[in-house]
Formats: structure tokens, sequence, C-alpha cells
């Protein structure tokens, strides 16, 4: 996979599109950033930073950036362009509404364009339709893309819109036109974009109508179209008595299915169930940005990527479109197909109909969101509640031997419920609370928070803040005195910090850990650079994907590791009956803590809390309280 350039992180078909190549001079190229030669040296650095970000893959701080360069120079010649930066950061983060907000003004989606005529202006339609499409308003995204077919300067640009009027297809059930631009993204596709590509073109071709069935027939129809569409032609010959045609087009679909390397999923008879792994994902609408990372994390841990293939497991994937009721019918559907379980939607609106659908069949069902206190006997939560972490924030701090605690949390709905979790944990174990802070969620300064928490004199900081948050916090701490730093002799007077740290990557450590120095930390997700798996994760995951992968994308992993590890330890599985058994005897390791699972579901084993030292974090023993 190496010969991709390493800025290539999508995954097309709302897998994340956020490369960024230069500019053509003679047709419309939608990623070209030309620099004005009028521009101020000054300025120019200012916006080259940002940008710099963006490329590197650190959207959250490119998104920043780009935002004080418009504060700071309202009227520039680069103001536009940096508006696009940020919202081509924006939708780098899953953020389509405040993308789709900065673009509009530029984009003028109203008025017709020439995307020649002002390439700024072209570029702001091209990433408007894109968040318009990532967002589910496909009718309007589709008609604004449609003005770029013939005039794609890069492969990538034509392969990018291919993959867009594709996922615009599919949202608007356009079944014909959504095979048609599958078949045309296919040659170009990635392993993993092909696995989605897979599942949606067995979704469309089951879903066409008879009319349109014949008529694609008759035009020119690749492999994809011949694997998926050809075996109902071919039923309608049967049906037909032409024997002859019938022969000729199975002839034709079996050397396509071999090309493309599937079979054809049927349903299961007698109550048998396959090796095969279901994921009902939301892979467009307002909830894709989840979806597009629990499928990488899916996909290599079914050995499907990234040097696998001894012990792989197969997927069926369907995606939500983020609709509940489409999940439900997706779940029945392939329970009906007797798939060994199902990785479920990380999101909330979701979880609930999944839940109840995947019960009655008695499927074993991953859950990846967030526990809502949901059981059956076949449902497994592969996320620890954070709740736990706060927890055992408590916990090691009155381990610590530290007393006086403040707590400085942001103003959102989880910072304030683990903020509670963490004062009602701390006061059953004696602690004293001597502050109890919050500061916006949004907030980029900390001032008077920060002097709150430092008349209190605390011997320990409890922050369930994400690694973002921290970033921006911890600085102000450190300046005022309040936590050590790197090569800077201690006052004495420091507290002890403690951090839930969500989001914590290679790259916030860099950034924040001078600052971070003596600090307890207890993300859901780390890699020890001392584990063996771990690292050959993330290297399978960089070639792969080109990128850092988050929580949601070892969740997945460790969801379907699971079930590799079932199959074997017990061998080919008859029922749900041994899968589920097998789960619950797990005792392995995990990306996210040990694999294991408690005859109610949720994770077992020990969670994990690191030590900040130096530029690397040290692991801290931690076992998951008794509840």
């Amino acid at each position: 996979m190496h010969p991709d350039p390493p800025q290539r992180k999508w995954m097309l078909l709302g897998l994340g599109l956020s490369m960024l190549l230069t500019g053509c001079p003679h047709r419309f190229d939608s990623r070209a950033d030309p620099i004005p030669a009028s521009t101020d040296p000054v300025t120019e650095r200012e916006y080259r930073q940002a940008r710099a970000r963006l490329e590197a893959g650190d959207a959250a701080s490119a998104a920043t950036l780009y935002a004080e360069f418009v504060a700071k120079h309202p009227d520039d010649p680069l103001t536009r362009s940096a508006k696009i930066g940020e919202a081509r950061a924006r939708l780098s983060l899953g953020q389509n509404e405040e993308a789709k907000t900065l673009l509009v003004p530029i984009a003028r989606p109203e008025e017709p364009a020439d995307p020649k005529a002002d390439p700024v202006r072209g570029r702001a339609r091209f990433l408007l339709g894109e968040a318009l499409v990532r967002s589910g308003e496909y009718a309007r995204g589709r008609a604004l893309l449609t003005e770029f077919s013939d005039v794609a300067a890069t492969s990538e640009d034509e392969i990018e819109l291919h993959a867009l009027f594709a996922s615009a297809s599919l949202g608007l059930a356009d079944w014909s036109s959504a095979l048609v631009e599958l078949g045309r993204f296919w040659e170009a596709a990635r392993p993993a974009e092909r696995r989605y590509i897979l599942g949606r073109a067995r979704e469309a071709a089951d879903k066409l109508a008879p009319e349109e069935l014949e008529r694609l027939w008759r035009g020119d129809h690749n492999a994809l179209l011949t694997a998926f569409v050809g075996p109902r032609i071919a039923e309608q010959r049967r049906q037909l008595g032409d024997i002859a045609a019938e022969a000729r087009i199975e002839a034709d679909v079996a050397t396509a299915q071999s090309k493309l390397g599937i079979g054809v999923a049927h349903a299961a008879e007698g109550g048998a169930i396959k090796s095969v792994v279901g994921c009902v994902l939301p892979l467009s609408g307002k909830a894709h940005a989840l979806g597009d990372r629990a499928l990488r994390g899916a996909l290599l841990g079914a050995e499907l990527l990234g040097g696998g293939g001894q012990g792989s497991l197969a997927l069926e994937i369907r995606d939500s479109g983020s609709d509940p009721q489409r999940a439900k019918e997706a779940v029945e559907e392939l329970a009906r197909l007797g798939v060994m379980a199902i990785v479920g939607p990380p999101d909330r609106a979701e979880a609930p109909e999944v839940v109840a659908a995947a019960a009655p069949f008695g499927v074993p069902l991953f859950a990846l969101g967030p526990d809502e206190g949901r059981t059956s006997g076949a449902l497994f939560h592969v996320a620890r509640p954070r709740s736990d972490s706060a927890r055992a924030a408590a916990r090691l701090i009155a381990e610590d031997g530290l007393r006086r605690v403040a707590v400085l949390a942001p103003d959102g709905a989880s910072g304030r419920d683990l903020a509670r979790v963490f004062v009602e944990a701390a006061r059953a174990r004696g602690l004293e609370i001597v502050a109890d802070v919050r500061f916006g969620e949004n907030a980029t300064t900390f001032v008077k928070e920060v002097r709150q928490v430092e008349a209190t004199r605390p011997q320990a900081i409890f922050l369930p803040a994400t690694a973002t948050q921290l970033d921006l916090v911890v600085p102000q701490l450190a300046s005022s005195g309040m936590v050590a730093m790197t090569n800077l002799k201690p006052s004495g007077h420091e507290a002890r910090l403690y951090a839930t740290a969500d989001g914590l990557s290679g790259k916030s450590l860099v950034r924040s850990g001078k600052y971070l120095q003596g600090a307890t930390l207890l993300p859901p997700f780390w890699i020890d650079p001392a584990d063996p798996r771990g690292q050959a994760f993330l290297e399978r995951y960089h070639d792969a994907y080109g990128d850092e992968p988050s929580v949601l994308d070892a969740l997945a992993y460790d969801a379907v590791r699971s079930l590799r590890l079932v199959v074997s330890q017990r061998g080919e599985p008859h029922a749900w009956a041994d899968v589920n058994a097998g789960l619950r005897e797990l005792d392995a390791g995990g990306l996210t803590g040990p694999i294991g699972y408690t005859a109610t579901g949720d994770r077992s084993g020990e969670a994990g809390a690191w030590i900040v030292e130096g530029a690397t974090l040290r692991p801290r023993t931690l076992r998951r309280a008794a509840p």
C-alpha cells in the first residue's frame, strides 16, 4: 500500500476526504491553493502555518489557526481561502454544519458558476457539495457537484466525484445511478474502500426495479455490475425458459465474482450460522464520521487489510444512513443471513433500535457507543463507561495520599457528568473537594477559572477533558505554577494532575507533554510503545489509511478480533449460543484493554492508566472497581 502518497488520508464514500494536492493551470482542481504574490510575507507565513497543520492531519489545530487568520485579516486576499481551509478542516472533524456555514457565502450555490472562472469560488462549491452529501442533503449536493463532472483536473478529483455521486445516489434510493458510480469508482479504490463498495453494491442491486435491471444490463456493464445485477438477470432468463442465456450469464457472473473476490450472500438454512461478521454502521448521513472510523477498525480486526489473510473473517457491511429505522432493518437482514455476530452503530440515536432488533434473534451484538444501561443475553459492551475513569481517578488520588482536590471541568453534558461522578467517589473516599469549577466547552482562555482553582491551593486537580481541551488548559495551569514542567525546578506548590484525556494521541503528547510531567492520564485508548501487538496495529493502520487511529477504530478492531479469537479457540461456530459462550470465556489482550466479557456483557479486566514521564507514558496498573 506504500505506493499511495502518505497524505492520502481519505476513505471515499463517506470514509473521510481530506487529501491536499497542488493546482493545475488549465483545468479546475478542488485542492489547488495558490498564494498571491502580493501577499504580505508575515501574513503569508501565518496562512502557511494553518495550511501545514491541515496537511499534517491536525484538523483541530488547523481549524483554529484558519479562524484566527480570518479574524485578524478580514480583508486580506487570502481570507476566502482561509475560510475554505477551515471548512475543509471542519469536514475532516465531522463538523458538517460549521463547514457549510463557512462555505455558503463564498460558493453562492443558488447562482450558476464556472469553476474555472473563479477557482476560489469553485473550490468552495466543490467542498460545499461534499458537505451537503455528507450531511444527508443528497439532491442539493449532487446537483452542485454535477458542474465539476467535465472539468476535474486530477484523477483524485474524478475518483472523489464518483464516490460522492455514488453516496448521494444511494441516499436518494437512485439504485441504478448508484451502481454505475460504484462501478466507476471500483478500479481506483483501495481495499478498505472496496469492501464498503461491495456491501453497498449488493444492497443497490437487490433493490433495483425489474425495468431498471434490464436497462442497466443492456448498457455497458463492468465486473461490479455483472456480479450483482447478473444473478437477477439470469433468474429472469430462467423464468422465460431461455436456459442458454441463463447459463451464459451465470458464467459471466462467476467470472466477475472471482475477479472481485466475492461470493453471493444467501439466507441461513436450518438455523446455521456462518463465520461472517455483520457491520451496521452510519457510513452516510450526519453520523458518517463515526461509522467511517468503526469500519476502518473492523476491516483491520478481520485481518482483511494490512498484511492479514490467515484466519481472516469476511464482513457483511450495511450502511444505516444515520437512520435508526434503516439500522433496525439491516440488523434483521443480517440476522436472517446467519452472520455470527453484528458490530452495531456507535451513535446514540441508532443504538436502541439495533439492540431491540437483535434481541429476538439472539444474535451477538457488539455495542460500540456509550453505555445506556441496556442489557440482553447477547449484548456485549465493547466500550467501558467513561464514568469508570472518573471513579478510578478518585481512587488513585486517595492511593497517592493526596486529600485536597480541585475539579476543573468543561461545562458540557459529559464534563458535568464526569465531574459529578468524580466528586461523589472522591467524597466517599474521604477526599476534600476544595473547588469545583467549569469552563466553556469551546473556550480557548482560562485565566479566571485557573485563578479560582489556584486560590484553593489543591494537592490534586481532576480534569475530565479531551486531549484537545488539555492542550489549551495545561499551558495556563503551568503559567500559574500549578503543574510541573520539563527542565524546570519544582516549586513545591504544584498540584498533581489527573485527566481523562479522551482522544489522546502522539501529536497531543508532543504539543503538551512538557506541561503534563507526572500527570496521570486515563484515556480510553492508548498504545504502549512496548506492546508489540499494539505497534503492529499502528503500522498496519498507517499503511492502510495514512492516519492516526482513534478510540472508535480500536473498539471496532477489538470487537471483530474477539470473534476471530472465538473461531480460533473453539472452531467454526454452529449456533449463536456457541459464539456467546466463546465471548464470555475470552481472556486476551486488546487495544482498549484486556478482551473479556462478564455475564452481563460488560468488559472485564483492567482499564488503562498512564503516567507522563518526559516525552513518553508509563503504564500504571489500574483495576476496574467492583460494583
